[in-house]
């Protein structure tokens, strides 16, 4: 990675946290504050977020950035060479892809679940070893490398994804629409498929990539799944 790519990687997590501070911070309406002004006070804050990462961008211009201590305090991100299951904290799925990409580079092969069509991601996994289901009701969506799964059919999706881990020796598989399956489902057999494949992964030496934002549900929810990865980044 380079210095440049270390930098934007780490501006983009300070990014993420102060969002993300100020946010619960919203939601602390019992302790002495009135909802209106806790939630005027989140939304000036966040307005002027990016002031403030550009400001942290001067500093690291300004004193330079040691790429040796930020990989050793795991600052950068990066995705350790142990196999199992992480979760990525994210408001929209970017890291996720980047990190399932680098995997898919070093020869494994890969299944993305995604609520995103696989038309949308480009080219970024375009001649590499990937399969796609696609989060959707449509039925119609069947063509190559890519199948549509209904997100109330996680029985049926924890067996692709158990298959594929079993089948393939070296294998990666990202989970994004997380959000998206709770909703269709409610939070708990959402957590039961999670743990599932976090086993799998553990026991089938594979790679579980899990893109979740943590606005998106309660923290206490948010706990419980982060709780079953092997990681967080």
């Amino acid at each position: 990675m380079t210095k440049d790519e270390v930098k934007k990687a780490y501006l983009k997590g300070y990014e993420a946290g102060q969002k993300e501070a100020w946010s619960d911070i919203s939601k602390l309406t019992t302790r002495g504050y009135s909802p209106t002004e806790l939630n005027i006070m989140a939304k000036s804050k966040m307005a002027v977020v990016s002031r403030s990462v550009e400001d942290k961008a001067r500093q690291l211009e300004k004193f330079g950035l040691v790429i040796e201590d930020l990989a050793s305090a795991g600052g950068t991100g990066m995705l350790p060479d142990r196999r199992g299951s992480y979760v990525i904290r994210e408001e929209k799925a970017e890291a996720v892809f980047d990190h399932f990409a680098d995997l898919l580079e070093k020869g494994h092969h890969g299944l993305c679940i995604t609520r995103t069509h696989p038309r949308e991601l480009g080219l970024r996994f375009e001649s590499k070893s990937v399969k796609f289901l696609w989060l959707s009701r449509s039925e119609s969506e069947v063509k190559g490398d890519v199948k549509s799964i209904s997100p109330t059919e996680l029985s049926a999706l924890a067996s692709q994804a158990v298959g594929f881990m079993e089948r393939e020796k070296q294998s990666a598989v990202l989970l994004e629409g997380i959000e998206y399956l709770v909703s269709q489902n409610g939070f708990p057999p959402v957590l039961k498929f999670v743990q599932m494949l976090s086993e799998k992964s553990v026991l089938s030496d594979s790679y579980l990539l899990l893109s979740v934002n943590p606005a998106a549900m309660n923290e206490r929810e948010y706990g419980q799944i982060a709780k079953e990865m092997a990681g967080e980044l």
